[in-house]
């Protein structure tokens, strides 16, 4: 189920997470049909390839992508993308091992439609319950918040906190805290034509960016 193209692959200690197709679109305006597995990661060697997780369908069946991990101590969120037709948005499973997988029945989580949709969540947790999430829009790249283990998401009243700027919008977001700041990359463009930037920032609001790409 993954030996075409592996895509967007995320690591939380030992875990993988990634997604995967064996089949391809062909055509740019239809979305190649990714779905989601985990695998164990030891010494950079992969093992125990467990997927695809939702055989049995349910919510984003046609292709699922980008997925983003956190571990509560007792439970495993996954959150990841698919299509709808008001654009894309970001569904969640969780896991009491990381191998079995259970949809939430409320998916999506964030449909975020006033931002033309929502995708390549980045999550990062505050403590006492509090997650931060970004993510890609029509409009740029948005914040949201969570109090409930990312069941739901309140989005910024003013997002986009990083607009578009004419020069393409943005794909996959990542953003880390180092204590200080806000850092975040993220790629923009179009095919064949897409650049990494760069952007940092004090309360993952208001976002100072890089002038050329990195």
């Amino acid at each position: 189920w993954y030996q075409f193209q592996i895509a967007h692959p995320f690591i939380f200690g030992d875990l993988l997470a990634f997604a995967g197709t064996d089949v391809f679109a062909g055509d740019d305006d239809e979305h190649n049909p990714y779905q989601l597995g985990v695998a164990t990661l030891t010494d950079g060697e992969v093992s125990n390839v467990v997927g695809p997780l939702f055989p049995e369908g349910g919510w984003g069946a046609e292709a699922r992508n980008s997925p983003e991990l956190y571990f509560d101590g007792t439970t495993w969120t996954m959150w990841f993308h698919s299509q709808e037709e008001a654009g894309p948005a970001i569904g969640r499973a969780t896991s009491t091992d990381a191998q079995t997988w259970v949809l939430d029945p409320n998916n999506p989580v964030f449909p975020n439609t006033e931002n033309g949709g929502a995708s390549h969540a980045t999550v990062i947790e505050h403590g006492d319950g509090l997650l931060e999430m970004w993510f890609a829009g029509l409009g740029g790249i948005g914040s949201a918040l969570s109090t409930d283990n990312g069941a739901s998401f309140v989005p910024f009243c003013a997002n986009p906190v990083l607009p578009a700027d004419g020069r393409g919008g943005y794909k996959a977001p990542t953003v880390a805290w180092d204590g200080q700041r806000y850092l975040l990359s993220a790629t923009q463009g179009n095919k064949g034509s897409y650049v990494v930037i760069w952007a940092e920032s004090l309360d993952g609001l208001r976002w100072t960016r890089q002038v050329e790409p990195v």
